[in-house]
């Protein structure tokens, strides 16, 4: 008989969990942590929802899902369908549901306007195709053939694309670039009231409360005759006819942590505002269009999701690319003396640091991401962002379908 454990309580382990509490299999998800949802995670300070660096959900992703888990019963608040570009002592809006705007908009020229309206009129065709090849160009090569400008790669497609691959020189796979660009043509950036913590936490009520043990780390692994025999932290062990896990067997019975494998990570850093005031009046996404940056984008999260702040405060969150090994004590300095280059005549002297994230382990480099290993025992499963790639979407729907599979 089927017996299946999951390893660890992130989106994917959640994913896995729910499949295989509609399938009605024997299974336990054990979480080193007393919460599940892994990076997914959010903390409340002096009324303020602060995530674990800057996160957004895609309100397309929604289609994708299996129906049934909650999500549409969130309060959701969402960003404007573009950005606001500041370069050269000036800010820019581009913003599709303002066209005149956007075409009289100096940030760039009207050829790569027309482009980004062809890019997404075929958005899907690109996608599919792109998907197929087998060696994709990078996300610059592909916006660089595809005939945008130096301008506008500078601009906007350096912060922008920059800040959700945390990578401003866009060596990633250009299919990236063509899912998330599909995902916010048919959708929103959007995050929840409650912080973005609560995604995992409404997905998890799907799974019977008796199958999840939070603050239970699995420490070894071991074949038996049938299956496996897992060993906990107070030492008791049980037996499995299935394993999924998110590192390779080769670490399962290791002390590393399911972050050290030939698998590289990008880092980065989130400062966290408390404010009076923001430099703007609607939900932006502010990028820094500058060279050099410290600071890559600003999100003005109250503005988003009100519920982030409390009453007559702000909240905004500059995010930094890299782990930057720069000392606590002067992040903040520099940072806000990076956003006033932003907005040169902005007062930011009321402004007060809630909270720093540094994020070593923030997001996977998805270049040469295996989705198996031959040297995994019959039975035992890799799932996880290793697989898959960090987004949301795809970590949880890679654990969902490991589970349907079994």
């Amino acid at each position: 008989m089927k017996k299946v454990l999951i390893v660890g309580g992130g989106l994917s382990g959640i994913g896995a969990a729910i499949a295989l509490s509609k399938s009605g299999l024997d299974f336990e998800l054990h979480e080193k942590a007393n919460q599940v949802g892994g990076k997914v995670a959010s903390e409340y300070v002096e009324g303020f929802t602060l995530d674990r660096g800057f996160q957004v959900y895609f309100s397309s992703y929604t289609y994708e899902f299996p129906s049934g888990l909650g999500l549409e019963k969130l309060n959701w608040g969402s960003f404007k369908n573009g950005a606001m570009l500041c370069y050269d002592g000036s800010c820019e809006p581009i913003d599709k549901s303002m066209p005149l705007v956007s075409a009289l908009s100096p940030a760039f020229g009207i050829k790569d306007k027309l482009l980004v309206l062809k890019l997404t009129l075929q958005i899907k065709s690109l996608l599919a195709k792109n998907l197929k090849s087998k060696s994709p160009l990078s996300m610059r090569e592909f916006l660089q053939t595809y005939g945008f400008s130096d301008l506008f790669i500078t601009r906007f497609a350096e912060p922008f694309w920059g800040g959700i691959t945390l990578d401003r020189d866009l060596k990633e796979s250009s299919n990236k670039l063509l899912r998330a660009w599909s995902y916010l043509s048919s959708g929103k950036a959007v995050i929840p009231a409650g912080g973005m913590g609560v995604i995992p936490a409404t997905l998890s009520k799907v799974i019977p409360p008796d199958r999840i043990h939070l603050n239970s780390q699995v420490v070894a692994i071991k074949t038996t005759g049938n299956g496996f025999e897992a060993t906990f932290t107070d030492e008791k062990t049980n037996l499995y006819s299935h394993v999924l896990a998110p590192t390779n067997w080769s670490y399962s019975n290791s002390e590393q942590s399911e972050t050290d494998q030939d698998v590289n990570y990008k880092s980065s850093t989130a400062v966290w505002f408390a404010a009076d005031q923001l430099p703007i009046k609607e939900p932006y996404l502010i990028l820094n269009s500058n060279p050099n940056p410290v600071v890559n984008t600003l999100a003005p999260m109250s503005l988003a999701q009100p519920s982030y702040s409390p009453k007559g405060q702000h909240l905004a969150c500059a995010s930094l690319l890299g782990l930057n090994e720069i000392p606590y004590s002067d992040i903040e300095s520099l940072a806000l003396a990076d956003l006033q280059t932003m907005y040169p005549t902005f007062d930011f002297s009321n402004w007060r640091v809630l909270r720093i994230d540094r994020i070593k382990y923030a997001q996977v480099e998805e270049t040469g991401l295996s989705t198996a290993d031959t040297h995994n025992p019959n039975g035992y499963i890799r799932i996880g962002e290793q697989v898959s790639g960090s987004g949301i979407n795809h970590a949880f729907l890679n654990g969902y379908q490991a589970g349907s599979q079994l």
